[in-house]
């Protein structure tokens, strides 16, 4: 209980430290490119990415030791494509996806850390006798959850309420439904920030920025694979149930715009959360703070319940992997229905 009031107050002072050395300085002020992001009236900072980063860097240092350093140097590099990215807004996409892709790959060849278990056998031994299939299985899966991540951090709080929520189900689900042993690497010990920002997130004071969605997918996947190596805790179609939609994001926002002819990459704001921003916006005359606010919890609300039924049948993969084509025909149905209502 001491360690938690510490890390919120440690928490709170770096928000306020960095905050006021960025006004002071006039650097990371939020600035918007209208064709994807809004402009507001007040003064955003766009610090949310360096706090969360600074505060793991104290964490590695007081808690964790830098016992994993593979781990460390991986979230580094990650931070760096994001936190240039959000001082650079002409950081091109393709190449971002590209250096991302290339870390993940060496990471996870040097680490060794790699998915080996998907519940049936002959995709098993496949990735047993031919290693190259496990990291090229595991690297997709690390960078479509990455952009996901990113690709979610749209309307306010969606990003950081999915990560709250997500490191819940999995803290609980390890210690309560596995009997997993306390560890400091479990994420319990990012929710004091993840909390502090979400707050100042909601009150239009910080944005996360590509830096802070870049980490936290990276954080929510590294953690995701160490569970899926641990013998006895490898539940991989849970794991894609708790991570599923940032992952069907990245995949059906491409297709639609390859099917509108626009670059797979290219942002714009025809994302499931924009359209349900505007839905309240158009039917129940929100403005744009509330309907953004009210979007980020109605899909987590979603999330929450759908990740329910999940968490009750853990054990059993043919459930899992049928809620999961539930939640892609779910999805797919409010996005079209939302976007021919909202013509």
């Amino acid at each position: 209980m001491i360690y938690a009031l510490v890390l919120f107050i440690f928490s709170i002072l770096i928000v306020i430290l960095i905050n006021f050395l960025s006004s002071h300085f006039k650097i990371f002020i939020y600035e918007p490119n209208l064709n994807h992001k809004e402009k507001f009236n007040n003064k955003i900072l766009n610090t949310g990415g360096l706090i969360f980063f600074l505060y793991l860097i104290v964490l590695y240092i007081a808690y964790i030791k830098f016992n994993h350093l593979n781990n460390f140097l991986f979230l580094t590099l990650t931070f760096l494509i994001g936190f240039f990215s959000d001082i650079k807004k002409n950081f091109n996409a393709n190449l971002r996806l590209l250096l991302i892709s290339l870390f993940s790959i060496i990471y996870i060849i040097i680490s060794n850390n790699q998915i080996l278990d998907l519940k049936f056998n002959i995709i098993n031994e496949l990735f047993i006798n031919y290693p190259f299939f496990s990291i090229f299985f595991t690297s997709i899966c690390l960078v479509i959850l990455i952009n996901g991540v990113n690709f979610i951090d749209g309307v306010h709080g969606l990003t950081l309420l999915y990560g709250i929520l997500v490191l819940a189900f999995l803290n609980y689900f390890i210690y309560f439904k596995l009997g997993l042993e306390n560890t400091t690497e479990t994420g319990l010990l990012i929710m004091p920030i993840l909390l502090i920002l979400l707050i100042y997130n909601f009150r239009e004071k910080i944005f996360f920025g590509d830096s802070g969605s870049y980490v936290l997918g990276a954080i929510i996947g590294l953690y995701v694979i160490k569970l899926s190596n641990l013998e006895g805790y490898s539940y991989p179609y849970f794991y894609a149930n708790l991570l599923i939609y940032p992952a069907f994001e990245v995949f059906f926002s491409m297709i639609r715009k390859i099917f509108y002819k626009k670059g797979p990459y290219q942002p714009d704001k025809k994302h499931l959360h924009h359209l349900i921003q505007k839905f309240y916006q158009i039917k129940y005359n929100y403005n744009q703070t509330n309907s953004k606010i009210l979007c980020a919890i109605s899909i987590n609300l979603f999330i929450l319940l759908f990740n329910l039924v999940s968490i009750n049948f853990y054990q059993n993969k043919y459930i899992l992997i049928s809620n999961i084509f539930i939640f892609i025909i779910f999805y797919t149905f409010v996005y079209l229905l939302l976007r021919k209502q909202l013509k």
